[in-house]
Formats: structure tokens, C-alpha cells, sequence
């Protein structure tokens, strides 16, 4: 291996829920990622449900190589190590040298989740040209000053087109808030990907989603956020926990016009989700469990901020 062989740089930050393999209701995890015929080992933490590495690692890529798989062990020294769950991540969704922030859900189980870091490096030419405009995995401050240059966007103070164009959508579209399991369901990966890339090549403003799976346009909306570097800094999120109206206005006074708007948009739309609780099964807390992680938030203010959307968005 030369050094300038691709590879791809992990930074794995942490995972959460994890399902319990001892006898003490309790996990000594690791985590193996496999990249084609490679792979690497984190190290065990001991005794916990909740692990946090911050530890980096990387995988040679050859140029075949478009998945990233990632399985997580108990580790357990007298027999064979116990499966906490697997997930698997299209490397093709990277693009050079830019961190993607991810969390991915853990399949196989029946709760867990892992958080990582992803950087391509020396992927080749044609991975660092498909992105003509990048949109996943970059701040909202770059995004909006790049589309309002585009004409994409007319001030700070809007979401990004893709939260825009989404949002439009179920208002344009009010039937599709009775569908079940909305945000919930899994879209068509195919199709999702495909609507990435468009917004990814600079022709988001074309994007069309009639004739799309409802459920595909709510995994994107999701994708979006979960990529954003740092949506909510970690500075503000303790007015969000703070379960008062005063104390979460603060807060989101406290955001930038870009996140604020951004936050103000999804919430408008979450709330008016749960308000078709009874035939799409999705309340105020089912949408919390599904956004919480993307937020960087706990369940409860999730829930809260989607609860109390018109008193705390007004006049904001």
C-alpha cells in the first residue's frame, strides 16, 4: 500500500442502545468494518451499552469497492463472540475529502445504533467530480451562501431548497400525512440515492417528487439532517432540555437564521404529522424516537419542540 492508495479514513465516535450479551445486563462491544476484502478492529470497551471509542482507524478501497460493513461483537473471551447488530454504508455517497458525519442503525437487532465519521481519501478523479454541488454533509451556513450565489436561495433566513422543496411537498400533498408509518418506513434505497444525486449534481431546483415513494422523500429529508456536521451545537441544546416554552426560545434565538429557519420548517412539519397520529400511527413521541438522533436531542425535547411547534415558533 502507497500513500496514495485510497483508503477510507473512520473516526468511530460512539454507539447507543445497545442490546445487553452478559449475564449483568450489560456489553464489552467492538466493532469490525470491512471494506472488500479488508477489514479493521476497534477496540472492546468494557461493561457498557453506551460505548465511546473516538477512535480512528482506516481501510484500504479498491476501486470495486462500494460498501462499507460494519458489524459490532460482544466480546467475550471463553467462546465465540455475540453479534450486537450490522449495518452496511454506500461508499459512493462520499465524496473527497469531506467528513460525513453519520449515525446508522443497527440491523438485526432490537435496538442500537453507531456513530461514525467517514472521509475518502484518494477514492480517484471520478468520485471527487461527481459532486458538483455538494449538499449532504456540509454546514447549513455553506449550503444557503452557496445557493443564495446560485440563485438557488434568496437569504440566510430560509432552509436549504432540499428542506423547502420537501416540506412543499406534504403541504402540496396533505392526503399523503395520513400515510402509516410515515418517517418511520423505509424508502426505496435506488430511488433515494438517485434524488441525492440530483440535488448532489446542482439540479435540486428540478427535483420533482410526484411519482416518488412517500417513504424514499422522508428518508432523504432524513439523510439531509443526520449528514448536517453540526446542527444543533451542543452549546444550545441544554435550553432544549429544559422542557419550558422560555427556555427553548432562548435557544432557538441563540441559532443562526439558517438553523432556526431549517429547525422551525421540519418541526412545522412533524407537528403537522402527528396530528394524523390516529391513521399514520406516527404521534408526537414515534416521530421523536425516529428525529431524536438526527437533532442531536433526547426523546423528550424532541417531542416537546414537535408538541409545542406554534407557541414556540411564533413571532421567532
Amino acid at each position: 500500500m502507497t500513500a496514495n492508495d485510497p483508503v477510507l479514513s473512520i473516526k468511530l465516535v460512539e454507539a447507543q442502545e445497545l442490546i445487553p450479551a452478559d449475564k449483568g445486563g450489560t456489553s464489552d462491544p467492538f466493532v469490525k468494518f470491512i471494506i472488500g476484502k479488508n477489514s479493521v478492529k476497534s477496540l472492546v470497551m468494557k461493561k457498557t451499552l453506551n460505548p465511546i471509542w473516538n477512535q480512528h482507524l482506516t481501510v484500504p478501497k479498491s476501486p470495486t469497492d462500494t460498501f462499507l460493513q460494519i458489524f459490532v461483537f460482544d466480546h467475550d473471551t471463553m467462546n465465540h463472540d455475540d453479534p450486537l447488530g450490522n449495518a452496511e454504508i454506500n461508499l459512493t455517497d462520499l465524496y473527497q475529502s469531506v467528513p460525513e458525519d453519520i449515525w446508522v442503525n443497527l440491523k438485526g437487532v432490537q435496538s442500537g445504533k453507531i456513530h461514525v465519521i467517514l472521509e475518502a481519501i484518494h477514492f480517484g478523479q471520478k468520485e471527487v467530480e461527481r459532486v458538483l454541488f455538494p449538499t449532504f454533509g456540509v454546514s447549513l451556513q455553506d449550503l444557503i451562501t452557496r445557493e443564495i450565489a446560485k440563485s438557488l436561495s434568496t437569504s440566510t433566513d430560509q432552509p436549504p431548497l432540499l428542506v423547502r422543496k420537501v416540506v412543499s411537498y406534504f403541504d402540496a400533498h396533505p392526503k399523503l400525512l395520513e400515510e402509516e408509518g410515515l418517517f418511520r418506513l423505509a424508502g426505496s434505497a435506488l430511488e433515494i440515492d438517485s434524488l441525492k444525486k440530483k440535488f448532489q449534481h446542482g439540479d435540486g431546483l428540478h427535483v420533482e417528487f410526484d411519482g416518488c415513494d412517500v417513504n424514499s422523500v422522508c428518508d432523504l429529508l432524513k439523510r439531509f439532517i443526520r449528514d448536517i456536521p453540526t446542527f444543533l451545537h451542543k452549546s444550545v441544546t441544554p435550553h432544549f432540555e429544559n422542557h419550558t416554552i422560555a427556555s427553548i426560545k432562548e435557544g432557538l434565538l441563540l441559532l443562526d437564521p439558517t438553523t432556526r429557519a431549517t429547525l422551525a420548517q421540519i418541526v412545522r412539519l412533524l407537528s403537522e404529522v402527528s396530528k394524523h397520529s390516529e391513521k399514520n400511527k406516527m404521534s408526537s413521541q414515534n416521530l421523536a424516537i425516529v428525529f431524536a438522533p438526527n437533532f442531536r436531542l433526547n426523546f423528550g425535547s424532541t417531542g416537546f419542540l414537535i408538541e409545542n411547534y406554534s407557541k414556540l415558533f411564533c413571532n421567532i
